[in-house]
């Protein structure tokens, strides 16, 4: 209990490190949180993220060590990210080749879903050191606040003081699993922190994976319209593309391949069935 609060008290004093630095230092943190996400995606926990260099509204991310990128888990990964830091919708985002100085993937976003340009989504990228770019044409630059001492002082020394008196107790219990965990044959799902596990593996899904394998969840062994998952998903603004669901099942398929009493079936012409 004592620890939460401890992390809470920080986290509060992040925020209002962040308001004092204005905009440009809370567009920066974001910036590296979805480089972050990418190396995660693509398996990479260790590497570094490198420092966000910033020149007016471009905001650009360089990574310590070469790696791959889907198309598709890029754009909603940045997605993401933008919505939890309500950033600004209007962005554009370039991936260089650093060996080639060659833009390898570019995509532009709206708050207008039926202006986004995000072409080649199937087409995975090799490994490679990239360099993300992302410019955002509404940013602009808030005058920085000063933070009164004493107020500065509180939140530095209050929670020391807190781990000081409240000793943390020993933990001699294994983790308890989560009330809302999902059942589905091996695996155990999490929606709440979105984690999908089997034994020892544990498998981080996007968002958009975690609300379409819920929704299929919500009807166990029963057929689920397109339209429906679309709906659920995506919500009514049509911000998907061709084939976007089709890509999303067979992600899930290949995170769910371990267990082969767990399928998601594909009903032609009229949607998919969650199978356990």
């Amino acid at each position: 209990m004592q620890l939460r609060l401890f992390y809470s008290i920080l986290g509060l004093l992040f925020s209002v490190l962040l308001l004092a630095k204005g905009e440009s230092a809370h567009y920066q943190v974001a910036v590296r949180q979805m480089g972050h996400h990418i190396l995660s995606d693509f398996g990479d926990i260790n590497s570094r993220v490198m420092p966000v260099k910033q020149e007016g509204d471009l905001f650009i991310l360089s990574f310590e060590k070469p790696f791959s990128f889907e198309p598709l888990r890029l754009v909603d990964r940045i997605e993401e990210t933008v919505q939890q830091a309500k950033l600004s919708e209007y962005y554009q985002v370039v991936l260089i080749n650093e060996a080639t100085a060659e833009v390898v993937y570019s995509f532009e976003h709206s708050p207008d879903s039926l202006s986004n340009i995000i072409p080649c989504l199937g087409r995975d990228q090799p490994i490679a050191k990239y360099r993300l770019q992302i410019r955002f044409p509404d940013f602009q630059e808030e005058e920085s606040a000063e933070i009164p001492f004493w107020l500065m002082a509180i939140f530095i020394v209050g929670p020391i003081a807190l781990l000081l008196i409240y000793p943390r107790k020993k933990n001699t219990q294994t983790e308890a699993i989560p009330d809302d965990t999902i059942q589905l044959g091996a695996y155990a799902y999490s929606p709440a922190k979105a984690l999908l596990s089997l034994k020892d593996q544990k498998q981080e899904l996007t968002g958009k994976e975690g609300d379409l394998l819920l929704r299929l969840y919500q009807d166990l062994n029963q057929t689920v319209k397109r339209e429906e998952l679309l709906e659920a998903v995506w919500g009514d603004e049509g911000d998907y593309v061709g084939r976007t669901l089709d890509v999303f099942i067979s992600r899930l398929r290949k995170k769910l391949e371990e267990d082969p009493s767990v399928k998601i079936v594909n009903i032609r012409g009229v949607g998919y069935k969650l199978i356990v």
